[in-house]
Order: C-alpha cells, then structure tokens, then sequence
C-alpha cells in the first residue's frame, strides 16, 4: 500500500543446496489488493523464500514510505507426487472479500493441514468474543482442511480480530490470527494478519504567520525530514518435506 509513495517489492525462491533462484514476484505501483501468485519449484531441495519489500520515489518529491505483507506460503504436491510427499502444518484464515467490499454476512476462508485427524476447529471474532458456526466442519482424515464460514450479519464500524485455532499432533493449540477494519456502512478498508494496521501519525503543526518588524508577512513552518525506509522479510521453507504456513 502507498503509505508516502509508491511501493517495490521483490521476492524469489533461493535454493540453499545450489544458490538457484526462482523469481515469485517482482512488482512496482501506487496500491495493490492482496494477490494470489504461484510458481512452480523446480527440483527437490532445501529453499529459502526471500521477500524484499521498499518505495519507489514515484514523485520525484523526496517521499518515501511504503506497508507491505506476505501471508499464506503453501506448498502442494504437483500431479506426479502423491500427498505424502508434503506435511503440511500450520493455519491461515483470509477474508473472502477486497478493499471496498461489504464484510457483514460475508465469508472468511479457513486453510491448513498438519492437525490431528478429524480434529475440531474454532474461528472467534474479537474484541466482544463471538463463535462464529463452523456447522460441524472439522479436520479431515489427514488433518487437512479448506472450506468457508460465514461471518455474522451484524459487525460494527471498526477494528476487530478473527483467531483460528486447531490441535497439532502432540496436543498443543495453534492460532492464526487476522485483523481488519470496516467502516459505518460495514465496507472493509483493510486487513491483514498478526497485527492491526498502526494508527496515522499526527498531522504537522499548521503555518502560523508571524508579522515582522518592518509589516512584511512571513510565515513560519515546522520542518521535517522522512527518513527512507526498507523492510526486508525472510521465510524458510523445507520443500518435499513440510509446509510453513507463515513467512
């Protein structure tokens, strides 16, 4: 998203056995809703999945400052592997619905793998803590499972928090957690996982004007610098053997 100015990213697959690299995504631009990209991997290995995230001064105005998120890394068997190939583990939950959509009485999609078999989920809604209805929908045989819940009819305008929860094979709960925000008339202004989306910084001081000794008008201004800024982000994954859920 443009927070001062236009966004780069950059993210590739790097095989840590060979140094081969795989471009995944390599993109420049003002605003983009989450996207959905896959590429194929190309051999058997140990890989690492490099995500490097920046601005680009669009305007030529000295602005820097861009958010960016990655969510979601899967890894599936292709036709000639069976499902053993892959173990799964982990939880991911996404809004069914872009910036701009209505979110009451809409979906949210669950995905995952690696739980007990036919285990039982939960999706609560925050901060006022409501179940949200799953009708039953468990963990299959394989401990895998996608499918779509509905959320309730009626939410109010603004902050709140969806927590999936399951049970990994020794027992334990595992979480993933999703925030959004959705104005008065109930459309979604954003969302993403972990953590809410901060707060706006404080507007500068407006110009005061000052009258000098002579009668002349000047004005006097707060002066502030924006130090450019550059996240990068890095994600392991064990191809052939296990997929991480989160980068």
């Amino acid at each position: 998203t443009n927070e001062s100015d236009d966004y780069k990213v950059f993210g590739y697959l790097l095989n840590t056995d060979t140094c081969a690299q795989t471009e995944v995504i390599d993109s420049t631009g003002e605003f983009s809703a989450w996207q959905n990209i896959s590429v194929a991997v190309p051999a058997d290995g140990n890989y690492r999945f490099v995500f490097v995230a920046g601005t680009f001064d669009q305007s030529f105005g000295t602005a820097a400052g861009a958010a960016l998120y990655v969510d979601n890394v899967i890894l599936t068997p292709n036709t000639e592997r069976t499902a053993e190939a892959v173990k799964p583990l982990g939880l991911d939950l996404a809004l069914d619905a872009t910036v701009g959509a209505v979110v009451p009485g809409g979906q949210v999609r669950l995905q995952g793998g690696g739980l007990i078999a036919n285990s039982p989920l939960t999706l609560v809604m925050r901060s006022t803590p409501v179940d949200i209805p799953l009708n039953g929908r468990t963990a299959d045989a394989a401990g895998n499972f996608d499918f779509l819940a509905t959320l309730p009819a009626s939410i109010s305008a603004g902050v709140h928090s969806l927590t999936l929860t399951g049970t990994k094979p020794d027992g334990q709960p595992i979480s993933d957690l999703l925030y959004f925000e959705i104005d008065s008339s109930g459309k979604l202004l954003w969302s993403q996982p972990d953590t809410p989306r901060a707060a706006p910084a404080a507007a500068a001081p407006a110009a005061v004007p000052v009258l000098a000794r002579t009668g002349a008008d000047f004005w006097s201004t707060a002066g502030l610098i924006l130090p450019a800024m550059a996240l990068v982000g890095f994600g392991a994954a064990r191809i052939a053997s296990r997929r991480t859920k989160r980068a």
